[in-house]
């Protein structure tokens, strides 16, 4: 099958006094047409700076796409006019912004951002886009669509102003949505809310869905696939359920120790040491050896190659974490 979107070897650099921010760094993956993909890493491992790179949304300056290709079904995003740009974002690619009060205009409705969105990329009249806009808001289950349009983000929940990003992004049909971390600040009730709509919207409308969080919770209930970032480098790439009984990267693993649900009661989680590397002063070799149980020499001057451990499953590490056959081997350090 042919991917709906390929992200190749893409690299974004940001120019600072400090000299070269490495944002991302040779990042590659695929998503298929109606599948879920995750990229999932720590603050500051390049997940979002990837995202808008996608719809060639970095700041610039200070920001640059430094190389690569990104093919959104076949078409090199990175070389598409402006005016082609302007097609793309919203009616065929629709995006999830973080914060969403920061995404939603504060001194305008709902209503006039829903019908500005839908006017921006058809000729429909009034009167349908108003109806239009009702229809999408109500998909998303908010309650009273009419009384919402005319409504400010000021005067919504955060649950709501979530939901209402969420409506912006599907209102035109896209073939593909960027989340990114929409359950980010959301109590726990709400967070199972927008991830139970999620899964009835891909069911409905089999949305391909590019998913990014921190949370690799919210990752096993939705994603097909999780791509593992660190440093702007992906470092493993499973099937969700293959990733979570045999992880192969350090890193992955210690990501997963530290899921609440995977400890006993009372058990305190397992910190990975120390922090995520400067983007401006990388370490050489894996970015990830000054931190790693499993570090060999070699991993300090040369970063790793992609080894492929099944056709779904690959990771960068010499010295890849053995296949354990219980989670508990897992937590008690065992090989298995």
């Amino acid at each position: 099958m042919t991917p709906l979107l390929e992200v190749d070897n893409l690299h974004v650099v940001f120019d600072t006094d400090r000299g070269a921010v490495r944002a991302v760094n040779g990042v590659s993956f695929a998503v298929q047409p109606g599948e879920t993909l995750g990229l999932v890493g720590e603050s500051g491992c390049g997940k979002t700076m990837t995202a808008q790179a996608i719809l060639r949304l970095i700041p610039s300056p200070p920001g640059r796409i430094a190389g690569g290709r990104i093919l959104f079904d076949g078409e090199d995003v990175l070389l598409a006019r402006p005016e082609r740009l302007r097609r793309l974002r919203g009616a065929a690619i629709g995006m999830i912004f973080q914060e969403p009060l920061s995404a939603l205009n504060p001194v305008l409705s709902v209503g006039t951002q829903l019908t500005e969105l839908l006017t921006a990329h058809g000729s429909v009249s009034r009167t349908a886009m108003r109806q239009q806009a009702l229809e999408t808001l109500s998909e998303v289950g908010l309650p009273d669509p009419p009384a919402l349009l005319r409504a400010y983000p000021h005067q919504l929940s955060g649950g709501m102003r979530q939901r209402v990003v969420i409506a912006m992004a599907i209102a035109l049909r896209p073939r593909l949505v960027i989340a990114d971390e929409p359950t980010t600040a959301l109590d726990v009730t709400v967070q199972a809310q927008i991830i139970t709509l999620f899964k009835q919207l891909k069911a409905r409308h089999h949305m391909t869905l590019l998913l990014i969080s921190h949370d690799v919770g919210v990752m096993v209930q939705l994603a097909d696939r999780i791509a593992v970032l660190y440093a702007g480098h992906v470092v493993e790439e499973a099937p969700t359920a293959t990733l979570f009984t045999a992880p192969r990267h350090p890193y992955t693993r210690g990501l997963l120790a530290a899921i609440p649900a995977r400890r006993a009661p009372g058990e305190l989680p397992e910190a990975i040491p120390g922090a995520v590397p400067d983007a401006a002063q990388l370490p050489s070799g894996c970015p990830f050896h000054p931190r790693c149980p499993r570090v060999l020499e070699v991993c300090r001057g040369t970063f790793p190659e992609m080894t492929v451990f099944d056709p779904a499953h690959r990771a960068a590490c010499y010295n890849p974490e053995p296949i354990v056959n219980d989670v508990n081997d897992v937590k008690d350090g065992k090989d298995g």
